[in-house]
Order: C-alpha cells, then sequence, then structure tokens
C-alpha cells in the first residue's frame, strides 16, 4: 500500500539526532520535528529497524491519516542512510 502524498506536500531527507530522517510536510506545516512539537499538532514519527526502508500496514495509514489534514506533517526516522535515500525515492515515485 502506497502513502498517499498530497500534491501540496513535500518530501526532503534531513539528519536530526543522529537519526536520518524523511519528511513529509505539508504546505503552511512545520518542516521539522521541533518545529511540530512547538507548534502542538499531531506528530507521526515511524521508527525503522536497519535494513527496513517502509512502514508496515499500521505505518501507512498513520502517515495517510496525518498527511490527509491540512498541513499535516509524517516523519519517518531511519539508522541507515542507504534505508532513508529508498523510501525517499519510493515516496518520489521510483521504485525501492
Amino acid at each position: 500500500m502506497p502513502i498517499r502524498v498530497p500534491t501540496d506536500a513535500t518530501i526532503r531527507l534531513q539528519h536530526e539526532r543522529g537519526a536520518w530522517i524523511v519528511a513529509i510536510t505539508r504546505a503552511g506545516g512545520p518542516d521539522t520535528i521541533p518545529k511540530l512539537a512547538d507548534a502542538g499538532g499531531a506528530l507521526a514519527l515511524l521508527t525503522h529497524d536497519p535494513g527496513m526502508c517502509w512502514p508496515d500496514r499500521e505505518g501507512e495509514a498513520l502517515a495517510d491519516a496525518v498527511l490527509a489534514q491540512p498541513g499535516g506533517a509524517a516523519f519517518m526516522a531511519f539508522e541507515a542512510l542507504a534505508d532513508a535515500l529508498a523510501c525517499r525515492k519510493r515516496l518520489e515515485g521510483g521504485a525501492a
């Protein structure tokens, strides 16, 4: 099941607190985890074990629910850069 990325969303790769973060943020929403926490918004942070580059069905559903909200943002954390890059590529419509 793909994560539905809204047309007004941006996909970014960030490095925060020792983890690689794939951020999917909607227009007008916070673009980093600290900004989202400061704004008091809903936070979806999906973590992944090494070698995993995509969330399970529950994680996909959570990301979809958050991204369906105006200004919504979902963040996926990875230990390995290669896993984060594979996730970003899949979100952008490429094969992972």
